[in-house]
C-alpha cells in the first residue's frame, strides 16, 4: 500500500486554466458561421487528452494510482478483470495505464461522433464546456465510449447490415467488461431503437412511478443482498451504504449547478420531439434523443429517498448521458427554436465544471 497522497493546489490552477484555454479554442464551432483551423482544432484535441491523462489529481486519480501499485504486487481489488490485463501490459505504468483507458475511450468518443456525421469541433465544445471533467475521472468511461460506438453500428449499420447488427451488439456487450455499470445501459439502447415521439415521452414519464416502486419494493434489497463472487450487487452496496449526510452548502451548491443543466437540456428536447423539430434531422442522430431521455429517466429514479444513499448511484448512471449529450447538443443548436435556454444551460454547466475545480483546489490548498 502506499501512501496517501495530496493533490497540488497549484496543478489544479493549471488545470483550470488548461481548462478555459480549450473552452477559447472551440467557442467558435458554436457559431455555425466559424469554422476553426484544422491547427486549432489538433491543438484542442492534444489538449483534451493531457487534461483526460493527467485530470485533477485529486482522490480519484490518486485512487488508481494506487489500485495500479497493488495490482502490481497481486492485490485482489474491485476492479473488473480486464484492467488487470491492462496494468501488466503497461507493466504498471500509471502514465501508459491511463493513456491505454482514457485515450482509447477518447478516440472511440471521436470515431462516434464522426460516424453519426455530427459536426465534431461542436461536440468537442459541448464535450469541453460541460463534461470533461467527469470523462477524465472514472474509468467507466471507457465502457462509455465502447457502448456509445456499438450503439453507433445499430442505428447507422453498415453495408452488410447483419454483420453491423452483430457487431454492434457484441460491443455493447464488451462495454460490460470495462465497468459493471454498463449493464444499465442495454435497456437504454434497446428502448432508444424506437422512434420518439410524444407517445414516446409519455412512456418515459410512466417509467418513473412504476422504477419508484420497482426499486423501493425490489431494487435496494437486490442490491444489498450478499454475494461471495463480487458480482454488480457488491459493488452497489458500497454506494448506497455511503454516508452522504454531512454535506456542505458547497457542495449542495455544485450539486444543483451540474443537476440542472441536464434537465434544461431534457426540457429542450422534449420541446423538439413536441412541434416536430427534430423531424429535421435524419433517424441515427435522432436515436441520440432516445438515449438522452432514457438515461436521465432512468437515473433520476435514484433521486428518491429510499433509506439509503442512492446520490452515487444517481451519479454514476447520470454520467452515462455525457457522451450522448456531446453528440445531442449540436444537433439542438442546429434545430432548436430555444436557442437562449440552450445557451443558459451549457453556461451553468461550464460554472459548474469551473466552481468543482475551484472547489478541489480549495480543498487541496487547505489539505496541503
Amino acid at each position: 500500500m502506499i501512501e496517501n497522497k495530496v493533490s497540488n493546489p497549484y496543478y489544479i490552477l493549471l488545470v483550470l486554466v488548461g481548462y478555459i484555454v480549450l473552452r477559447y479554442i472551440f467557442i467558435p464551432a458554436i457559431n455555425s458561421n466559424k469554422q476553426i483551423s484544422e491547427k486549432r482544432e489538433g491543438l484542442g484535441i492534444i489538449l483534451i487528452l493531457v487534461l483526460c491523462l493527467f485530470a485533477i489529481q485529486d482522490t480519484d486519480y490518486f485512487h488508481y494510482e494506487t489500485a495500479l501499485e497493488e495490482m502490481s504486487h497481486g492485490v485482489i481489488l474491485h476492479f473488473e478483470d480486464i484492467y488487470y490485463a491492462i496494468g501488466s501490459m503497461v507493466s504498471y505504468n500509471y502514465f501508459l495505464f491511463r493513456l491505454v483507458i482514457w485515450g482509447s475511450a477518447f478516440a472511440l468518443f471521436c470515431w462516434s461522433v464522426n460516424r453519426l456525421n455530427v459536426p465534431l469541433v461542436m461536440s468537442l465544445f459541448f464535450f469541453v464546456t460541460m463534461y470533461l471533467t467527469k470523462f477524465s475521472y472514472a474509468r467507466a468511461s471507457l465502457a462509455m465510449s465502447i457502448g456509445l460506438f456499438g450503439f453507433t453500428f445499430l442505428v447507422k449499420p453498415i453495408k452488410l447490415k447483419w454483420l453491423s447488427y452483430l457487431g454492434g451488439v457484441s460491443v455493447i456487450l464488451v462495454s460490460f467488461l470495462f465497468h459493471k455499470s454498463a449493464v444499465f445501459m442495454i435497456p437504454v439502447y434497446i428502448l432508444s431503437l424506437f422512434k420518439i415521439n410524444k407517445y414516446t415521452i409519455g412512456v418515459a414519464c410512466l417509467l418513473i412511478p412504476l422504477g419508484y416502486y420497482f426499486i423501493s419494493e425490489y431494487g435496494i434489497s437486490i442490491l444489498m443482498s450478499t454475494d461471495d463472487n463480487g458480482t454488480i450487487a457488491n459493488s452497489a452496496q458500497g454506494y448506497l451504504m455511503k454516508d452522504s449526510s454531512n454535506k456542505g452548502i458547497a457542495v449542495l451548491i455544485l450539486q444543483y449547478l451540474e443537476r440542472i443543466p441536464y434537465y434544461l437540456i431534457l426540457y429542450i428536447i422534449i420541446q423538439n420531439v413536441i412541434n416536430k423539430r427534430y423531424l429535421l434531422l435524419p433517424y441515427y442522430q435522432r436515436s441520440m434523443f432516445n438515449v438522452v431521455l432514457y438515461v436521465l429517466v432512468f437515473s433520476s429514479l435514484f433521486l428518491f429517498n429510499y433509506s439509503m444513499n442512492t446520490d452515487v448511484m444517481y451519479y454514476r448512471f447520470l454520467y452515462y448521458s455525457i457522451l450522448p449529450l456531446s453528440v445531442t447538443l449540436p444537433l439542438l443548436v442546429q434545430i432548436s427554436g430555444n436557442r437562449k435556454l440552450l445557451k443558459v444551460a451549457y453556461t451553468m454547466g461550464f460554472l459548474s465544471v469551473s466552481y468543482s475545480i475551484l472547489y478541489s483546489f480549495y480543498n487541496a490548498y487547505l489539505s496541503a
